[in-house]
């Protein structure tokens, strides 16, 4: 567990995600005063929810840790919290908790697109380093939402993990 500013010198990244995991927000805190000490503000958060749909039952979970965070952003005055987000998140979020979006707005959210567009498979495409072959099987997939194709680009082209019902006519290896 980091304790001190020389902790976080000497920790690792595995020892730091360790420390977050016991004690997130003492973790948060320490990195918070730490690059303030440093004078290299702000400290920028990256949650991306963007796995994460209204029918997932983590979502109410996902929901009350944005309260929560929100109940301690003014100790760690540094920190920028950024959330990416599926469309149909943000509309269960606008329907059962529209306070929410003024929470949000303490560092900022961003929506990912509802279906991926040829532009933006390219632009994933190449970011990831994909070949046309892959590029060929991934469209015809059919339309995909930016979950389904982040999680396949993350699981190596598993289509059963991402969700995607291929009807037994598309192998991908």
């Amino acid at each position: 567990m980091l304790r001190d500013y020389s902790g976080i010198r000497k920790a690792g990244v595995d020892e730091v995600l360790e420390s977050a995991g016991l004690r997130p927000m003492e973790t948060l805190k320490l990195l918070n005063d730490a690059v303030e000490l440093l004078g290299m503000t702000p400290l920028v958060v990256g949650i991306d929810e963007g796995l994460l749909s209204q029918d997932d039952s983590r979502t109410m979970d996902f929901i009350n840790a944005v309260h929560a965070l929100r109940n301690n952003m003014q100790a760690i005055p540094s920190t920028k919290v950024i959330i990416t987000l599926l469309p149909d998140v943000v509309n269960l979020i606008s329907k059962v908790d529209t306070p929410l979006f003024d929470i949000l707005r303490l560092g900022g959210a961003i929506m990912l697109p509802d279906y991926v567009t040829p532009e933006d498979l390219k632009e994933v495409a190449q970011e990831y380093g994909l070949g046309g072959t892959e590029l060929s099987k991934i469209e015809a997939l059919g339309p995909l939402t930016m979950r389904q194709l982040i999680c396949l680009m993350n699981t190596k082209m598993d289509v059963i993990k991402c969700g995607i019902d291929t009807a037994g006519e598309i192998s991908i290896e």
